[in-house]
C-alpha cells in the first residue's frame, strides 16, 4: 500500500505540473489574442472597430449555443463543488469559450475561466486518485499493474479524495504541494 500511495503522490505531482503548465498556456493566449485584436489601426477606425464588435459577439453567440454556457462563474463552480464534491464538464469548453470571449473584448477578467478549466482537471486528478487508492486490488498487484492503473478510465468515485488521507496533516501537506508545483509550472505555459 506504501508503493501506491508514492505513485499516487507522483501522479499528482506531475499532474498538478501539468494543471499550472495548461493555465499559463491559457493566459498567455487570451493575453496574445487581446493583444493581436485590441491595437494598431483597428482602434483608429470606427467603422472597422464596429464590424469586428458584431463578428466577436456573432461568435461569442454562436458558442454559447452549440458549446455551452461556458465558462461557468465562480459562484457556480463553488455551488457546484459544495454541492456534489466534484466540477463536471469539459474543460475544452472553458478553454474554447472564455479565449473567444477575451479576444473578443469583453470586460471580464479570466478569473472565471481560470477557476474553471483549474477546477475541472483537479476535480478530475481527485476522482482519478480516489478510485486507484481505494481500488481494493491495486495494493498486490505487481508495480507494472499499478502504474498502468493510473492512467485507465475510472467511473466517477464515491467519495472525495480527503477521505482517501488517513492524516489530515497528510491530506493538508499533500494540497499545499501540490497547489505549489501548479503555481509553480504556471509561467512556464
Amino acid at each position: 500500500m506504501k508503493r501506491l500511495k508514492s505513485l499516487a503522490f507522483i501522479y499528482a505531482s506531475i499532474f498538478s505540473l501539468l494543471i499550472g503548465v495548461g493555465a499559463g498556456i491559457f493566459l498567455t493566449i487570451s493575453s496574445e489574442m487581446i493583444a493581436l485584436f485590441w491595437s494598431g489601426k483597428i482602434l483608429t477606425r470606427p467603422g472597422l472597430l464596429l464590424a469586428q464588435c458584431l463578428l466577436f459577439g456573432l461568435a461569442i453567440g454562436l458558442l454559447q449555443l452549440r458549446v455551452g454556457a461556458y465558462p461557468k462563474t465562480i459562484k457556480q463552480i463553488l455551488a457546484e463543488f459544495k454541492q456534489t464534491g466534484k466540477v463536471s464538464g469539459a474543460s475544452w469548453r472553458t478553454w474554447v469559450n472564455g479565449t473567444v470571449i477575451l479576444a473578443g473584448g469583453a470586460s471580464v477578467g479570466p478569473e472565471a475561466s481560470m477557476t474553471g478549466i483549474i477546477a475541472r482537471q483537479a476535480s478530475f486528478m481527485g476522482q482519478q486518485l480516489t478510485n486507484y487508492l481505494t481500488d481494493p486490488d491495486l495494493p498486490a498487484a505487481p508495480l507494472k499493474k499499478q502504474l498502468a492503473a493510473l492512467f485507465r478510465p475510472f467511473a466517477p468515485a464515491e467519495g472525495p479524495l480527503k477521505d482517501v488521507f488517513a492524516k489530515k496533516w497528510r491530506q493538508k501537506a499533500s494540497y499545499v504541494i501540490w497547489t505549489g508545483l501548479g503555481i509553480l509550472a504556471l509561467p512556464s505555459g
